[in-house]
C-alpha cells in the first residue's frame, strides 16, 4: 500500500509538470506554461512567442524581474580576458537595422509614479582607472558614433566619427573638459550685420564682471501620489574642485539687461549665459578703442588749434565727442609723395558743408578744399602748393569730423 501512495504522488508530480511544460511534436519548439496555445518560438516561457524570436519571455508581476542571470565564482589567472554575463550580437550583413542589444522601458502614458532607464550601467572596485559603467566602441571605417543619445527623435546620419554625438541639449553639473569647436561657416547664418555701426564699447563697459563661488543647490519636486521615491537631486559635487575653486564671470539677470539675446532660460527657472558670444563683442570693443587712441595720437601731433573756425576739429582731438562712424577718409596713395597724391573719402549725402583740411604738424592750416560730391570721392593734392614735410588731413562736416591721417611730402 505504502509503495502504491508513493508511485500515485510521482504520478501526480509528472501530470502537473507536463501540464507546464509543452514541446510541439511537429516543430520542436518547446513552451514553459504557455497555456494551450502552441509555443512558436523555438523556447516560450509565460506566452505563446513568436516565429520571429528564438526565445520569448514574458512576466506580468510587478516585482519579478524578466530574466536574471548571475554569474559567480572562479578565478581567471589569463590576463585580459573578457568575461560577460550576457553576450548579445548581432553579425547579419544584409539587413537595414543590426542592433546587438536593445533595452526599453517606456510607459504608453506619461505617469506620476517609477522610473524608467532603458539600458542601465553599474561598474566599480576593479582596477582604477578601468571601471565603466557604460562603453560604446565605434569600429570599422565607416562614420558614426560610439554612443548617441537623442530626445524624441531616432538616429539620423552623422556626417563623421565621433565618440559621442547628442542631437538636443547637454547639461553637465561638473566640469568639462573639452576643445570647443563651433559651427561658423558662412552657410549656416542669415541676418549677418556686422558690429561696426554700433556703439560696442559702452555697452562692454556697462558689464560687471564678479568673482564667486557656486552655492549648493538642491533640486526637489513634490512626491508624486503612490512613489516611494522623492525627487531630492543636488546640483554640485561639493568635494568637486569646480565647487571648492573661485570663479568668474557676470550675473546673468545684469547682463541680460544689456544684451538679452546672450542669456537663456534654464531648467527649474535658473538663467544661463552664453559666454562664447561675448567674445565677438570683446573683439569690436577693443576695435573701438584702438580708433579712439588713433584719434588721441593724431590729435596730439597736429596740437591745438588756436582758429575760432576750426573749433570743431579742436573739440574732436580732445574728446572724441564729434566722431562719427559713416564718415570714411582713407590713407592717401603714394604716401610718401613728391609731385601729387591721392586721398579716398565716403561722404553721405546727409551731409551739406564738407571741407577737405590739411594741417602742418604745428596745427597750421595750410589747405582746405571745400568737396561738393558724395558717396565715394577721390581727392588729389598736388606737390607744388606744400613745402616738404609731415602733414596731417581731415574730414570736416557739418561740425563734426573724421579720424585724421597723416601724409609725407618729398622734394
Amino acid at each position: 500500500m505504502k509503495k502504491f501512495y508513493i508511485f500515485f504522488g510521482l504520478l501526480c508530480v509528472a501530470h502537473i509538470s507536463v501540464a507546464q511544460l509543452e514541446v510541439n511534436s511537429t516543430t520542436g519548439n518547446v513552451g514553459i506554461k504557455t497555456g494551450a496555445s502552441a509555443p512558436l518560438s523555438v523556447l516560450s516561457v509565460n506566452t505563446a512567442g513568436s516565429t520571429s524570436n528564438l526565445v520569448s519571455m514574458t512576466t506580468t508581476k510587478a516585482t519579478s524581474t524578466g530574466l536574471f542571470v548571475y554569474r559567480a565564482g572562479g578565478v581567471i589567472n589569463t590576463s585580459g580576458t573578457w568575461v560577460y554575463v550576457i553576450d548579445g550580437r548581432s553579425e547579419i550583413t544584409d539587413f537595414n537595422h543590426n542592433v546587438g542589444v536593445r533595452g526599453e522601458a517606456l510607459m504608453t502614458t506619461a505617469q506620476n509614479t517609477g522610473r524608467t532607464f532603458g539600458v542601465f550601467g553599474r561598474a566599480g572596485n576593479s582596477t582604477s582607472r578601468y571601471n565603466y559603467g557604460t562603453v560604446g566602441l565605434l569600429e570599422g571605417a565607416q562614420n558614426g558614433v560610439g554612443i548617441y543619445g537623442s530626445v524624441n527623435t531616432y538616429p539620423v546620419g552623422v556626417s563623421g566619427r565621433y565618440a559621442g554625438y547628442f542631437e538636443g541639449n547637454v547639461k553637465v553639473t561638473g566640469t568639462l573638459t573639452a576643445t570647443n569647436v563651433q559651427p561658423s561657416d558662412k552657410r549656416f547664418k542669415k541676418n549677418i550685420v556686422s558690429l561696426s555701426s554700433e556703439h560696442v564699447l559702452d555697452k562692454v563697459l556697462k558689464m560687471n564682471p564678479i568673482e564667486y563661488n557656486y552655492a549648493q543647490t538642491t533640486l526637489r519636486a513634490a512626491k508624486p501620489a503612490g512613489d516611494t521615491i522623492t525627487p531630492e537631486v543636488k546640483m554640485f559635487d561639493e568635494k568637486a574642485q569646480m565647487f571648492q575653486k573661485k570663479h568668474y564671470g557676470l550675473v546673468a539677470q545684469e547682463l541680460q539687461q544689456l544684451y538679452p539675446d546672450l542669456v537663456y532660460d534654464g531648467d527649474e527657472g535658473f538663467l544661463n549665459v552664453n559666454y562664447i558670444d561675448i567674445i565677438p563683442l570683446l573683439i569690436q570693443s577693443i576695435k573701438e578703442l584702438n580708433g579712439k587712441i588713433e584719434r588721441l595720437e593724431a590729435g596730439a601731433n597736429v596740437g591745438y588749434l588756436k582758429s575760432g573756425e576750426n573749433n570743431a576739429i579742436q573739440q574732436w582731438f580732445l574728446s572724441d565727442n564729434g566722431a562719427t562712424e559713416d564718415l570714411k577718409l582713407y590713407q592717401n596713395a603714394p604716401n610718401p609723395f613728391n609731385e601729387r597724391t591721392t586721398i579716398q573719402c565716403y561722404i553721405p549725402e546727409q551731409y551739406k558743408k564738407v571741407q577737405l583740411c590739411v594741417y602742418t604738424m604745428q596745427g597750421v592750416q595750410v589747405q582746405c578744399l571745400n568737396i561738393t560730391e558724395r558717396a565715394n570721392v577721390s581727392i588729389e593734392i598736388e606737390a607744388a602748393a606744400l613745402s616738404a614735410g609731415i602733414y596731417s588731413y581731415v574730414l570736416l562736416a557739418d561740425g563734426v569730423a573724421s579720424e585724421a591721417k597723416q601724409m609725407i611730402l618729398t622734394k
